[in-house]
């Protein structure tokens, strides 16, 4: 008798806007890079979005394939709840994964989170199969290439000096069931809607105000911010703005991405120059969502970002070497 396979539940909050092409480009890459015996229920948190687009989500679900589509229309709901916090700048469908525990009152156990700005390159069963040693959530720890920047971070997000790391929010593994049981909602909110809180990131600082001690940190390649490629080929790996993550992770990560993040104003989706553009666009044109090129995309644009992929390919291959020096040290320290 074969074991029916236990599906991963997989949590997407967007609104009409966000559609087309990155929900459609983040669920796309899901399901086309899940394992033979992966079966993926995916959990959609929707503000407003219309039939037209949520039919052209129903269609990455074939009838007789193994994945599932549960999309949850919750705009009323999530202005009544959101009008006191903080969304100036920011879609308010970033706050509604905060209220997914109450919403899907049926999942239970761990959910992962994913922001629709994301490329999946692999199948997600290592990542769901994290151990959260008891704790509400899994993140990758964030970096940024501005140490000002995590300055101003720490300040706006009243964090207890030994905190140590703030996690990026776009890719989580949840347990909704401590979400439930330690009132978690209730600890956010609350948090967001004091007076005076003017975050940089306002869910992403929330969260990492409230739950700074309750997070496992992920292997960085789980979160992959492209941008990591430059920064790591230029400058050394030892520096404050990589906060905690080793050169050997962040290395692993570049060179071998288990999801992509294209966090950031310049969007893979429009004409631009990002060290995984090509991989984002590939996916596009497998979905049907892009032609030969993007739309107003000019000859000298094309000619501008000619030699961006060859300057990629050379920076991939001297972080690949740094990796198998750094690698062969450890190897010989512990001999």
């Amino acid at each position: 008798m074969v074991q029916e396979q236990v599906p991963i539940p997989i949590l997407f909050s967007s609104d009409d806007a966000g559609v087309a092409p990155p929900l459609l480009v983040a669920i796309g890459s899901l399901l086309a890079h899940a394992g033979p015996g992966t079966v993926y229920h995916v959990y959609l948190l929707t503000n407003a979005v219309s039939e037209e687009n949520l039919g052209r989500v129903r269609a990455l679900f074939p009838e007789q394939g193994p994945h599932r589509f549960f999309p949850l229309e919750v705009s009323e709901r999530l202005h009544r709840c959101v009008d006191a916090l903080p969304s100036v700048g920011w879609p308010i469908a970033t706050w509604a994964r905060f209220f997914a525990a109450e919403w899907f009152p049926a999942l239970t156990g761990k959910v992962i989170y994913l922001d629709i700005d994301v490329l999946v390159c692999e199948d997600l069963t290592p990542l769901f199969e994290v151990d959260l040693q008891g704790r509400t959530l899994a993140a990758v720890c964030e970096c940024h290439r501005d140490d000002d920047i995590g300055q101003r971070i720490f300040a706006n997000t009243p964090m207890p000096a030994g905190a140590g790391r703030y996690f990026n929010a776009g890719v989580l593994v949840l347990d909704m069931d401590a979400f439930r049981s330690r009132d978690v909602l209730s600890r956010l909110v609350a948090f967001a809607a004091r007076p005076g809180f003017f975050p940089m990131y306002p869910d992403q600082d929330t969260l990492n105000a409230v739950l700074w001690d309750d997070v496992v940190f992920l292997h960085p390649r789980w979160n992959v911010r492209d941008r990591w490629l430059t920064r790591a080929a230029r400058r050394s790996l030892a520096l404050p703005h990589w906060r905690g993550l080793s050169p050997v992770e962040v290395l692993e990560a570049i060179r071998n991405p288990g999801v992509i993040h294209y966090s950031g104003h310049n969007k893979p989706w429009k004409a631009n120059h990002r060290p995984e553009g090509p991989r984002y666009a590939a996916t596009m044109r497998a979905l049907g969502l892009l032609g030969r090129h993007f739309p107003g995309e000019t000859l000298l644009v094309r000619l501008r970002n000619c030699p961006f992929p060859v300057w990629y390919a050379l920076l991939r291959a001297y972080c690949g070497l740094r990796l198998a020096v750094l690698k062969s040290r450890l190897q010989g320290n512990n001999r």
